[in-house]
């Protein structure tokens, strides 16, 4: 009651800190590393796999590795949807892998709003008579109005907040593809202390601009969201000029 009539502008702080204290650790407040195995494990080949946009990490990314990890990369299948000729391709993948037992990723859904009730039927017809168990259909879409609720009502669900404060961001930087790969980690033989810093740089860099998104456009010409692409083509291309560094002389300074 006092922060209230003192101190309004720190009302939300203070109960993310009571919650804090009262649950005796950061439950709400902190950004579990989400493991797609799980989610895999609960779902079915007759239940779809939607990731909801916009999306803190590449979905697509997330599901290739996967698929990769279980000796799936042939049976993985991904098409950007639009309004277009990708259309009837994604009637005709969907088909085949549904008896194959191949994964399908169907991604940006929104983007095809007139294939969209197409969606909704496809899915009406899985059943365990036709279907492959292993068959896995797997979708991304930002919230459009005209999106199924059969569809959304019926699949897993995941969705990968922005973190609000840079401890998380960065902890989750860590967590993400590719870093979290120990190949990738180790990636920089003879070199790791100077990629291992600039890398914590990188990350922490990646932190404060999206914390900077808080203030709107102020202090940039252009507004940019500085998503997790823009961070994994960033830090492969770290890996990429220690490795091709002449003479063992990484040319940063440290």
């Amino acid at each position: 009651m006092l922060v209230k009539i003192v101190r309004r502008d720190k009302i939300i702080v203070e109960i993310m800190r009571l919650i804090e204290d009262s649950m005796l650790e950061d439950v709400f407040n902190s950004y579990p590393h989400l493991q797609l195995s799980e989610s895999y494990a609960e779902s079915s080949c007759l239940t779809p796999i939607i990731f909801i946009l916009p999306s803190y990490t590449s979905s697509l990314s997330l599901v290739s590795t996967y698929a990769s990890a279980r000796g799936y990369t042939s049976k993985l299948v991904s098409l950007s949807m639009g309004d277009g000729p990708q259309q009837g391709t994604a009637d005709v993948l969907v088909e085949e892998a549904r008896k194959e037992g191949g994964w399908v990723f169907l991604q940006n859904c929104h983007h095809a709003a007139s294939w969209i009730p197409r969606l909704e039927r496809i899915c009406e017809n899985l059943n365990l008579s036709g279907t492959s168990l292993d068959f896995r259909l797997w979708l991304s879409s930002c919230s459009i109005p005209d999106f199924p609720i059969s569809v959304l009502q019926n699949s897993l669900k995941i969705a990968y907040d922005y973190p609000l404060r840079l401890k998380q961001s960065l902890l989750r930087a860590y967590r993400s593809e590719p870093v979290r790969s120990k190949e990738f980690f180790e990636g920089c033989p003879g070199r790791d202390k100077e990629f291992s810093k600039l890398l914590y740089g990188l990350c922490f860099f990646h932190g404060i601009v999206r914390e900077r998104r808080h203030f709107g456009p102020q202090g940039w010409n252009v507004p940019y969201d500085f998503d997790h692409a823009d961070f994994e083509i960033s830090v492969r291309q770290l890996q990429n000029f220690i490795n091709e560094a002449d003479n063992n002389n990484v040319p940063f300074l440290l």
